[in-house]
């Protein structure tokens, strides 16, 4: 059986620097707690070309993007949703998500 959702966070330099690892074992974990580590599959992947707006998550198949990711701020949402049916996202705390304007 495939899995339904792929979770990839950036192994990068300057996204290890960031915490990235931290982020990735943290959806690890909760895709493990939340009992669908066999339909969420976290992948570290290599540098998605954006340092500077690192740490970086991309989720699959619906193709969410998310930056400056903190590992205290990033919940795996697509842990409980993405196998409901709904867009799985990584949940970040609103005053760390970045401004836009």
């Amino acid at each position: 059986m495939g899995f339904k959702n792929y979770i990839f966070v950036c192994g990068g330099t300057a996204c290890e620097s960031s915490r990235s690892d931290q982020i990735y074992r943290n959806l690890v974990e909760e895709a493990k707690a939340q009992g669908v580590g066999d339909q969420v599959q976290v992948i570290k992947t290599g540098c998605f070309g954006f340092c500077e707006q690192g740490p970086i998550v991309k989720i699959l198949p619906e193709d969410s993007f998310y930056v400056q990711v903190k590992p205290e701020g990033a919940h795996c949402r697509a842990c409980h949703q993405g196998t409901r049916g709904h867009a799985p996202s990584v949940q970040q705390d609103p005053e760390e998500a970045p401004r836009r304007g």
